[in-house]
């Protein structure tokens, strides 16, 4: 439990009763491990960890094949990150990011909290994803006005 991003359970269960899909993308090679013993293991609709993807992040492919398990195109994705890898791994993969703790200091993090303690979903801007220095002009072309999916990150080891 003192591996858990604070705020990181109540925050699922704000994204569970919004309706949107939740999905683990994990670069660790035991992400099912840890979910168990912190009790989140059955919070998500998908796991994916280092286990299932041949590049680790920053490269985009966790949060790509997170998407395509939850069947939700990218571009509709709310990654929810703590590390700079992976808001550069989100928005390579052309989706929207929270970047919490020191990850809100990301200059391409579409969102910052410094924990998700006080994150709603809701609070969260529906529109479309806005410019970021290393984010494709396209991106913020295609963007949904809101969420259908969040991808978050495993606990710390």
């Amino acid at each position: 439990p003192g591996d858990i991003l604070p705020g990181v359970t109540e925050f699922v269960a704000d994204l569970r009763s919004a309706g949107l899909k939740t999905a683990i993308g994990s670069s660790s090679r035991n992400a099912r491990r840890i979910l168990e013993r912190i009790g989140l293991l059955g919070g998500f609709d998908a796991i994916v960890d280092g286990t299932d993807v041949e590049h680790s992040k920053p490269a985009p492919d966790v949060f790509l094949l997170a998407a395509t398990r939850l069947g939700v195109p990218p571009a509709a994705c709310l990654v929810v990150e703590d590390a700079a890898a992976g808001v550069a791994a989100a928005v390579a993969a052309g989706m929207r990011c929270l970047g919490v703790g020191p990850a809100s200091e990301h200059p391409c993090a579409h969102h910052r909290a410094d924990d998700l303690r006080t994150v709603r979903f809701s609070d969260l801007s529906p529109g479309p994803i806005e410019a970021r220095p290393a984010a494709p002009a396209t991106r913020e072309e295609t963007a949904p006005r809101s969420a259908e999916a969040a991808v978050l990150p495993a606990a710390a080891n």
